[in-house]
């Protein structure tokens, strides 16, 4: 009996929110989205700001703006998916987030190649601040209802 050795489990029973309370995922969800909102927009609109001026400083604080903003998307996307994915999918959906993420950054670089190569330098910021424009209001209502 003494040479068993007994193996943790890497979770409790039943999955990662059995401890929590009902309303606490939710609650803490709207909180996240609101802050969600405040750097998907920002990023959106520092693009094509950096693109319309030819200020150092300027550009400078703008991409300065937009780190601020990518680190709070991408904390609380993950703050977001411990909270509202299953504990038994967790993995799945990283997975399958970084699979698509991954994979659309070639075809990204590509595609602001070729804008560039036909409207200047320019160009692909102008792209990139539509092209995230349109992603956040084609989202808009995904950000904004509540469950």
């Amino acid at each position: 009996m003494a040479d068993r050795v007994r193996v943790p489990r890497c979770r409790p029973r039943g999955g990662r929110r059995d401890h929590r309370a009902a309303g606490t995922a939710h609650h803490h969800s709207h909180r996240r989205r609101g802050a969600l909102i405040i750097g998907v927009v920002g990023h959106a609109a520092a693009w094509p700001l950096i693109a319309a001026t030819s200020s150092a400083w300027i550009v400078a604080v703008l991409l300065a703006a937009i780190g601020a903003s990518q680190t709070l998307i991408t904390t609380v996307n993950a703050g977001l998916r411990q909270l509202l994915v299953p504990a038994d999918m967790l993995g799945r959906t990283i997975a399958g987030f970084r699979a698509v993420a991954n994979s659309a950054s070639p075809a990204g670089a590509v595609i602001g190649g070729l804008i560039a190569t036909e409207l200047g330098l320019r160009g692909p910021l102008f792209a990139a601040g539509l092209i995230l424009g349109v992603a956040v209001a084609a989202s808009w209502w995904l950000l904004l209802r509540r469950r």
